[in-house]
């Protein structure tokens, strides 16, 4: 069996790897009311986290990054959860 390719790879002529990006991708602005709104929700008990980001047509990395830096503000506002014993 023998494969052709339908381009030659040579010096100046060698394919390059291209990154496609939708036409339709913007960064989307979220309002702080409505970033509170998926947080609280996702921090329901047995709340599935790909389902809520799936909704509001986002991916679940970016609000895992959400949730993270929310529970970050609480602590530096509440201070340390433990205090240690001398």
């Amino acid at each position: 069996m023998t494969f052709e390719s339908s381009f030659e790879i040579s010096g100046a002529d060698r394919p390059r790897v291209m990154e496609v990006i939708p036409a339709s991708y913007e960064r989307r602005q979220w309002t702080p009311e409505a970033k509170d709104r998926i947080i609280a929700e996702s921090m329901a008990t047995r709340a599935n986290v790909a389902d809520i980001a799936r909704r509001n047509d986002m991916l679940p990395q970016q609000l895992y990054a959400w949730r993270r830096e929310a529970r970050e503000r609480m602590e530096a506002e509440d201070g340390p959860a433990f205090v240690p014993g001398g």
